[in-house]
């Protein structure tokens, strides 16, 4: 990616539907990062698509109840299962352990079978109103 290329900190924001003050937050306490190192002043923090998607899926989780500390790990899951994202579920055991899977859509009901509880997102139609967004 060059110095230019990528996202800019409000297009995160509106993308993932929080306000300038939660990204800060965020952002400050390591939730919301880039790979890209800041320019400097007066040059705008870039991210890439997955960072972006990572928020949106960060800021989704927290909206459904989940605290920022088991959404963010749930949604560092994400580059690595790129080209099969179906749901991104966050699971709760019967004895309280949380676990986190992305499962292809078709699959999912069968692997909810251990799990007292769960929170999930549509990665591929959040992807696609991403896509949206950003064009």
């Amino acid at each position: 990616m060059s110095a230019a290329a990528g996202y800019t900190a409000a297009q995160l924001r509106r993308v993932a539907r929080i306000s300038r003050v939660t990204y800060d937050q965020w952002r400050a306490r390591g939730f919301i990062a880039s790979a890209q190192p800041p320019r400097g002043s007066g040059h705008p923090q870039r991210y890439s698509f997955e960072e972006v998607l990572q928020a949106a899926v960060l800021a989704a989780l927290v909206a459904l109840g989940i605290s920022v500390r088991e959404a963010k790990r749930a949604s560092e899951i994400l580059p690595a299962t790129a080209p099969d994202r179906g749901y991104l579920l966050l699971t709760v055991a019967a004895d309280g352990t949380p676990g986190a899977m992305v499962v292809p859509k078709r699959k999912v009901l069968t692997k909810l079978r251990d799990a007292e509880s769960f929170a999930g997102v549509d990665l591929k139609t959040l992807e696609e109103r991403l896509r949206a967004v950003l064009r």
